[in-house]
C-alpha cells in the first residue's frame, strides 16, 4: 500500500487530537433496540419474478455503548444485527460493528472531531415507517472517517467535512489507494414560535462508495453525489423531504433497463412524508420514487401508509401497507423506461420495537 505525505499528516494530527488518558470516573451508558416483524408481501421490491411470501423475523438487534472518557473525549460503539432477508444487493444478514468512533470536543464545544468508523453525514432518512426509506437505501455510506464539524448554536448552524479512504478507492488498479475520499455538509435548525424548519445539505465525493453502490458501479463511473432534506414540524404534524442525486454515469447498461444498450444515467431517489401524532397514536403517509436505479435492485416508486401505537414507554406496534412499481424491462432501442402496471408489488408488516 502507498502511503503519500497526506495519509501520514492525517494520521498524525488524528493522533495528536485523540489521545488521552483514561478518567477513572469514565460515564457509560448502554442503550438497546430490538425489533420483530410479521410480514406478507406479494412479492419482492428488488425481483419481480418473486412469488408471494410470509416470514416472522428479528429484523433489528441494535446496541449502542457510550463512554465519556474524560470531559472533551467520548468512544461510541454500536453493534448491529440487522435481517436484509435474500435481497442480494446487500449483505444477506449483517452481524457486525456498525459504527465505533472517537469524539473529541474542542472551543467549548463549538469544534468537534470524529475519528473512526461512522455512517457519514450525506442523508438524513427521517421516517415513521417500518421500511427504510429508498432515499436512505440509495445513499446510506458507512466509512472510516476522520471528521471535523463547527457548530454556531445561536445561529443553528453546523458544516463540516469528512475524509476517507473508500472500498471502492481500495480496488483502484491506478495507485488511487488513497485517503481521497471525502465528503461536505451543512445543517441549519430554525425554531418559531410554534414550527421548527430543520434543513441538511450533502456532497459526496464519489457515488460508488455508498453501502448499495459499492456493489453495483464500475470504477469507470465515479461520480459525485448530492443530498437535500427539509423537516418541518407543526404542533404535532411533521412534513420531510430528502432528495438524492449521483452524477451522470456514462454509457453504462445497468442502471436504465435497458437490455444490454449503453447510455447515460442520473441515478435519484426522492422520499416526501407527512406524519400526525394524536395521543398514543402516529398515523404517517409517503411517496417514494427513484429514476435510473435498476442495478440498486431498488422500485421505481413506493406509496407507504402507517399507523402506530405507543403501547408502553419505550414499545412501539406499528403497522405499515405498501405498494411498489418495480422497474419495467426495455430493449436496446427504446432508451430509458419507466415500469408498467404488471410489475407492482404490494406487502403488509406488523413490527414490535422496544427501546431500552
Amino acid at each position: 500500500m502507498k502511503t503519500t505525505m497526506t495519509t501520514k499528516l492525517v494520521a498524525l494530527t488524528a493522533a495528536l487530537i485523540f489521545s488521552a488518558s483514561v478518567n477513572a470516573e469514565s460515564k457509560v451508558t448502554v442503550e438497546g433496540l430490538v425489533e420483530v416483524e410479521l410480514s406478507t408481501t406479494s412479492g419482492d421490491t428488488y425481483d419481480k419474478d418473486a412469488g408471494a411470501k410470509s416470514d416472522i423475523a428479528l429484523a433489528t438487534a441494535q446496541l449502542g455503548i457510550k463512554a465519556q472518557v474524560n470531559p472533551t473525549l467520548t468512544g461510541t460503539m454500536v453493534l448491529l444485527f440487522e435481517d436484509k432477508g435474500a435481497d442480494a444487493s446487500t449483505d444477506t444478514n449483517m452481524q457486525w460493528v456498525e459504527e465505533a468512533y472517537l469524539t473529541r470536543k474542542m472551543l467549548d464545544g463549538a469544534l468537534e472531531m470524529n475519528l473512526g468508523r461512522k455512517i457519514v453525514p450525506f442523508g438524513t432518512y427521517n421516517t415513521v415507517m417500518v421500511s427504510d426509506p429508498l432515499t436512505l437505501e440509495f445513499g446510506e455510506t458507512t466509512e472510516n472517517v476522520i471528521q471535523a464539524a463547527y457548530h454556531l448554536k445561536d445561529a443553528g448552524l453546523s458544516f463540516g467535512l469528512y475524509l476517507f479512504n473508500g472500498d471502492k478507492n481500495k480496488t483502484e488498479t491506478d495507485g488511487a489507494d488513497t485517503v481521497s475520499g471525502n465528503g461536505l455538509f451543512l445543517s441549519h435548525a430554525f425554531k418559531g414560535d410554534s414550527f421548527t424548519v430543520n434543513t441538511n445539505v450533502g456532497m459526496l465525493s464519489n457515488f460508488a462508495e455508498t453501502n448499495r453502490s459499492v456493489f453495483t458501479v464500475g470504477t469507470e463511473n465515479e461520480v459525485a453525489a448530492t443530498a437535500i432534506s427539509v423537516d418541518a414540524t407543526f404542533g404535532n404534524t411533521s412534513v420531510g423531504f430528502e432528495h438524492m442525486m449521483a452524477g451522470q454515469m456514462e454509457n453504462i447498461s445497468t442502471f436504465t433497463a435497458n437490455a444490454g444498450a449503453a447510455v447515460d444515467a442520473t441515478p435519484t431517489a426522492t422520499s416526501i412524508e407527512v406524519s400526525h401524532k394524536m395521543d398514543k397514536f402516529t398515523f404517517g403517509v409517503a411517496q417514494q420514487m427513484t429514476a435510473e436505479a435498476l442495478a440498486l435492485s431498488l422500485p421505481s416508486s413506493k406509496t407507504l401508509l402507517a399507523v402506530g401505537f405507543n403501547k408502553d414507554e419505550g414499545c412501539n406496534i406499528t403497522f405499515e401497507y405498501y405498494t411498489a412499481t418495480l422497474y419495467a424491462t426495455g430493449d436496446a432501442t427504446t432508451g430509458p423506461v419507466v415500469a408498467g402496471s404488471d410489475d407492482a408489488k404490494s406487502g403488509m408488516t406488523i413490527q414490535w420495537a422496544a427501546n431500552f
